[in-house]
């Protein structure tokens, strides 16, 4: 890599399309967090995500997330947030409003319920 080259993640370009201005070190912390929770819990049990940018020129992006049964053992809650790092949107209102069509699922394919916590 040529010196004074930047390298950047894809949260960070994705962010940049969506029209946020996003340090690079809060897109890397991003990226490494969802890294860390797969590394900790072992190749067996990693996190899958799947991103589609397809709609990215209107602003949509569109996620299915997979979460093995093994971080919410012998049936127990899984929390999961919502992560607010929007420069200058610090309330639960924030970015949050954007999200649409969240729907949660079994490994059968059934809906699962849940609720949105303060």
């Amino acid at each position: 890599m040529k010196r004074g080259r930047a390298t950047h993640t894809a949260a960070f370009f994705f962010a940049r399309a969506l029209g946020y201005p996003v340090p690079m070190n809060r897109a890397s912390l991003i990226v490494l967090t969802l890294l860390g929770g797969a590394l900790a819990h072992g190749a067996s049990d990693v996190m899958s995500v799947q991103v589609d940018a397809t709609d990215i020129a209107r602003r949509l992006v569109h996620t299915t997330i997979t979460i093995p049964d093994a971080w919410a053992p012998d049936g127990e809650d899984l929390d999961l947030r919502y992560v607010e790092w929007t420069p200058g949107n610090h309330n639960p209102s924030g970015p949050i409003q954007n999200v649409v069509d969240f729907v949660v699922k079994d490994a059968s394919g059934a809906v699962l319920p849940w609720r949105r916590g303060h």
